[in-house]
């Protein structure tokens, strides 16, 4: 059987958000991506597959030269499919690409807390100052999510795509596939493979807060898990004794811009993302869980 030129896994439970058909951020204008690439695939004539996917039911391997990971709530520019391939082509060893991801907030209830935490939220965003790509294969903290980011089809195949199931959340987003991608394949990061994620008053319940900052901390958490002993104490010593502030850098000071006394809401949110992105990087590293 041939290879598909490309597929797209459009992931079903990550969100379950209302749709538009686009929107602009910053002057740029995003599209419904399996709308737009399609359009793209037909105008380059390839022969393009589209998979509706539960968690649980995403293949393991896929006949396919491009595996688009995509989720309800993501959209993209409409040249999404043209840079997708002509960084394929010029990074012969490149098995993960990703990009930007922008947030766009839709039907908000108007809420300061909202707005100091929409600037990080769901968002991705290296900076290595002009330099239009960037090849990060050896940073694995600064990979970023799985949904948006394009793998190719050796690379998915040669390592075997599995979600991240544990007793407390199940995610198609596994950072762990690249990190284990970045052993033999490069990761390459492009500013022109940018995406934008839409945001409803429902991403911003305590309850979606929580899920989105443990998750966080367990996908770090399992990089740790799969290093040797004394790597994995190496980090830890970093982490809780030599730069204790590290985790102010996960979950950073700079979101809480002004007085407590003024924003106890706001506080009580922050205190509770940072003890769930903890909590979440224990049961990661530990691989069971604590409470």
């Amino acid at each position: 059987m041939k290879n598909k030129d490309v597929t797209i896994l459009n992931v079903k439970g990550e969100t379950k958000n209302d749709t538009v058909n686009s929107l602009f951020v910053d002057d740029k204008q995003y599209f419904n991506p399996i709308e737009s690439i399609s359009k793209e695939a037909k105008d380059y004539n390839l022969d393009i597959e589209i998979l509706q996917c539960d968690i649980n039911d995403i293949p393991s391997k896929i006949r396919s030269n491009l595996i688009i990971f995509l989720s309800e709530n993501i959209y993209v520019k409409d040249d999404f499919l043209n840079v997708c391939i002509s960084l394929n082509n010029l990074f012969r060893k490149g098995g993960v690409f990703c990009g930007p991801v922008n947030t766009k907030t839709n039907s908000l209830t108007k809420n300061d807390d909202i707005e100091k935490l929409s600037k990080s939220y769901y968002s991705y965003n290296l900076d290595f100052g002009s330099s239009e790509i960037s090849n990060i294969t050896g940073e694995e903290f600064n990979y970023g999510s799985l949904i948006g980011s394009v793998v190719t089809g050796t690379a998915y195949n040669e390592i075997g795509y599995s979600p991240i199931i544990s007793n407390r959340h199940s995610t198609a987003d596994n950072r762990l596939f690249i990190s284990k991608i970045a052993k033999r394949y490069d990761i390459i990061y492009a500013k022109s493979l940018s995406k934008c994620v839409l945001l409803t008053n429902k991403d911003f319940s305590i309850e979606s807060l929580s899920d989105y900052y443990y998750q966080l901390g367990h996908q770090d958490g399992l990089f740790l898990l799969e290093k040797t002993l004394k790597d994995k104490h190496k980090e830890l010593w970093h982490r809780f004794v030599e730069s204790p502030e590290i985790f102010d850098n996960e979950m950073p000071r700079w979101l809480f811009g002004s007085c407590p006394d003024k924003d106890g809401e706001y506080l009580e949110s922050l205190v509770l993302m940072k003890c769930k992105y903890q909590i979440g990087f224990y049961e990661g590293m530990l691989g069971k869980k604590l409470i």
